[in-house]
């Protein structure tokens, strides 16, 4: 706008020179001319021109202001425009980012439920096919104790038929014997004497002769038993076997990738199941050793009473390990089933006792306590007005704790018997703790091995003697 007024000006002043310069040629030509313009004239045409130069001047300068303005409001505008393209864009540009986002959450969700899909068919599978094995393996199991058992019942059932009618018929004929001798004696002293003596002898060794007959056959019935309770206890290893199989199934699982918790602790309640089944088989097996035990202790004493009254042969004394009056080869068999009997009371142990708070396979020894301790638990027992179940007497060579959970067979104890348990301490009876009572069993504490007496009290109380 400056330069437009620079050049305005120097027009005006080209013109000013011009109007002067022809002034001064009409002055010197001649001053005789009627229309000569006097300088004074030019100098007010002169003035009245700036004037309207002035004038023109403003006006263009007020147009230039107006243009300058209208200018800046149109740069403005545009501005506004550019502006909101500019957002129109960016809101275009997150829209469709927003959308490429989306589609790309899609497709990785996709891929994610696609590979988790997989995973669980894998999984449903592998879980499938062990849920598969441990029905078989528990079918198995079931069939093979079954059978086991009902051989066993059918064993001991014709045993004790067979050994019945045995004695019967050798009582019988006993006493036919001897009530023929008897007569024969009376009414011919004097003169068979001699003769009745021999057949007295005859009888009492035909009796002798049936005696040991009736035991060898006895003998082969236990032995049968003795070989079906060690198959069945091979098969309880066998199902220990597979027991351990399931474990380390379940820890690959536990090892393996996405969330298994759930069909991990189904698993392990079967697994808990399944060895609850498996103790219940095992205190059957010791159950059915002690029925054992006590068949021969019964065969033994039956023998024992029938060779005292034909007066042939003398009872051995019987220690405490098989109850009175047993032989040593009923001891030796309570000895080998780690078992102790105390009149008619049969005392055994298992095997996995709890150390430390731990499962194990750990088997206490159980032995006959001294006479000098039996006679002790008995004047203890009777003192508190209890009942001396019996006495034993436990250790574990090689295997130490501080604390054992241990489950005790005593035969005869039912559910809620009151059954208190004292171990023999510095010359005195002390009470340990009885943590479970049901039928033939007793599960107590021990924080040491020593000699323990099962009593049944008339009211269940934990007292320190």
């Amino acid at each position: 706008m400056k330069r437009i007024l620079a050049l305005t000006v120097a027009g005006i002043l080209m013109v000013s020179s011009t109007v002067s310069v022809y002034a001064a040629d009409a002055s010197t030509t001649g001053s005789s001319g009627s229309e000569s313009i006097t300088t004074e004239e030019l100098m007010k045409q002169i003035q009245e021109l700036q004037e309207e130069l002035k004038l023109s001047q403003e006006k263009l300068e007020k147009a230039m202001q107006e243009n300058y303005q209208k200018s800046q409001e149109d740069l403005k505008k545009a501005q506004a425009d550019l502006q909101k393209d500019i957002q129109t864009g960016l809101d275009k540009t997150q829209s469709d980012l927003k959308k490429d986002i989306s589609d790309t959450q899609t497709n990785l969700q996709k891929g994610i439920d696609d590979s988790k899909a997989k995973l669980e068919n894998d999984l449903q599978t592998g879980l499938d096919k062990t849920q598969k094995d441990i029905a078989n393996t528990q079918s198995d199991l079931k069939n093979e104790i079954a059978n086991t058992q009902s051989d066993l019942k059918k064993e001991i059932a014709n045993t004790q038929s067979d050994l019945q009618k045995g004695i019967s018929n050798t009582q019988t004929k006993l006493e036919n014997d001897l009530n023929s001798t008897q007569s024969i004696l009376e009414k011919e002293m004097d003169v068979n004497y001699k003769q009745s003596q021999l057949d007295l002898l005859k009888a009492q060794a035909e009796l002798q002769k049936a005696v040991a007959d009736s035991e060898e056959k006895a003998q082969k019935q236990a032995a049968a038993l003795q070989e079906n309770i060690t198959a069945l206890r091979g098969n309880i290893t066998t199902v220990e076997g597979n027991i351990t199989e399931l474990q380390d199934e379940i820890s690959v699982l536990e090892k393996a990738e996405g969330d298994n918790t759930a069909k991990i602790e189904e698993l392990n309640k079967k697994m808990a199941e399944y060895q609850a089944t498996l103790k219940s088989y095992e205190e059957k097996l010791l159950d059915n050793t002690s029925q054992l035990a006590r068949l021969t202790t019964q065969i033994q004493n039956l023998a024992n009473a029938i060779y005292a009254k034909g007066g042939g042969g003398s009872s051995s004394s019987g220690g405490s390990g098989g109850g009175g009056g047993n032989s040593s080869s009923s001891n030796d068999f309570y000895k080998k089933n780690n078992l102790v009997g105390y009149g008619s009371t049969i005392i055994g142990q298992g095997g996995h006792v709890e150390i430390n708070g731990g499962k194990s396979n750990i088997t206490f020894t159980l032995t006959p306590a001294t006479g000098g301790q039996v006679t002790s638990a008995t004047g203890f027992a009777s003192g508190i007005k209890g009942t001396l179940l019996g006495v034993v007497t436990t250790s574990s060579p090689g295997a130490s704790f501080a604390s054992a959970k241990v489950n005790f067979y005593v035969s005869g104890v039912v559910d809620g018997d009151n059954i208190a348990a004292y171990q023999y301490q510095n010359n005195k009876w002390v009470q340990i703790p009885v943590v479970e009572v049901r039928k033939d069993h007793v599960v107590v504490n021990m924080s040491q091995h020593g000699t323990i007496a099962f009593i049944r009290v008339p009211v269940l109380a934990y007292v320190t003697n």
